[in-house]
C-alpha cells in the first residue's frame, strides 16, 4: 500500500516543472558575491599588479554594484588565489601573457600588495 503511495506521489511531480523552477532559483547573496569576484578576478589581479590601492578596487566595486568590506576583498581574493592554485590556474596578465606576481608569494597572500 504504501508503495503505491510513493509512486502516485512521483506520477504527480511534474518533474520538468520542478527542474525549471530550480534552474530559476537565485544563489544567497554570499554565493552570488563569490561568483561575480571570480568572474572578475583577473582584473582585481592586474589592478593590484600595477598597485592601485585595495581601496580604490572597493569603491569601484561597490559602485558597479559588489558591495564588499576591505576583509571581505581580501577573504574573497585569498580564496579565489587558493582555489585557481590547486588547480594550476595561475592568472596571467592579458597584456603581457605573463604570470602576475601576485599569486606567487608563498609568506603572505597580501604581501606586496598595495593595501592604502
Amino acid at each position: 500500500m504504501q508503495n503505491q503511495q510513493a509512486s502516485t506521489t512521483h506520477s504527480q511531480l511534474d518533474i520538468n516543472s520542478v527542474t525549471k523552477k530550480l534552474a530559476a532559483l537565485a544563489p544567497a547573496g554570499q554565493q552570488q558575491k563569490i561568483h561575480a569576484f571570480q568572474q572578475l578576478y583577473i582584473g582585481v589581479e592586474e589592478t593590484l599588479a600595477r598597485n592601485v590601492p585595495q581601496k580604490s578596487i572597493i569603491a569601484l566595486l561597490q559602485t558597479e554594484g559588489l558591495s564588499l568590506s576591505l576583509g571581505g576583498f581580501r577573504s574573497l581574493l585569498n580564496a579565489e588565489r587558493e582555489r585557481r592554485k590547486s588547480q594550476g590556474d595561475l592568472p596571467c596578465c592579458s597584456m603581457c601573457n605573463s604570470v602576475l606576481p601576485r599569486i606567487q608569494s608563498e609568506s603572505s597572500p597580501t604581501t606586496g600588495i598595495n593595501q592604502d
